[in-house]
C-alpha cells in the first residue's frame, strides 16, 4: 500500500542504473528533487544487502526503512530464503525492521493490472472493524 503520489517503476536490474541517471532531480522520480544543481552536490547510493527468510505470503516478515523516503514491507513464501538490495543516499541510515510495522498489510491489495506487474488499489479495513462490545448499555 502506498500514496498515489508515489510514483512506481517496474524495471530489470540491468536497467535500473541508467534510469536512475537518467531521471535523478527530475518530476519522473520524485525523489530527489532538486534539479541539475542539487544532483551534483547529491551524495552517491550506497547498497547495502539484506538477508531474510520468509514466514508466509500473508504475513510481511520485516519493514525496510529507507531514511526519509519510507519503508517497504517484506513478505515471501514459508521459509523461503531472501537476499535484497538495497541503496541509501551515502551518509543516511537503511533499518530492517523486525517485527514488521504492519504485518498484514499485503493482505489489501486490490487485483492485479493485467499486463503489468501493479495491482488496484483497495480500501483498507477498519481498525475497529473487527472489535465487538462486551455486556449491554
Amino acid at each position: 500500500m502506498a500514496s498515489n503520489l508515489l510514483p512506481v517503476h517496474v524495471t530489470t536490474m540491468s536497467k535500473a542504473d541508467a534510469i536512475y541517471e537518467k531521471y535523478a532531480g527530475k518530476e519522473l522520480l520524485k525523489v530527489p528533487m532538486g534539479g541539475e544543481e542539487r544532483m551534483k552536490e547529491f551524495p552517491p547510493l550506497v547498497p547495502q544487502d539484506i538477508a531474510l527468510e520468509g514466514i508466509g505470503t500473508t504475513e510481511a516478515v520485516a519493514d525496510i526503512k529507507l531514511s526519509s523516503a519510507g519503508w517497504v514491507a517484506v513478505t515471501a513464501h514459508a521459509q523461503e530464503k531472501l537476499l535484497l538490495r538495497a541503496y541509501t543516499p551515502e551518509g543516511t541510515a537503511l533499518v530492517v525492521r523486525e517485527p514488521p510495522l504492519l504485518p498484514y498489510v499485503c493482505n489489501i491489495r486490490g487485483a492485479r493490472i493485467v499486463g503489468t506487474a501493479a495491482y488496484r488499489t483497495k480500501r483498507p479495513p477498519s481498525l475497529v472493524e473487527n472489535l465487538k462490545t462486551t455486556g449491554s448499555r
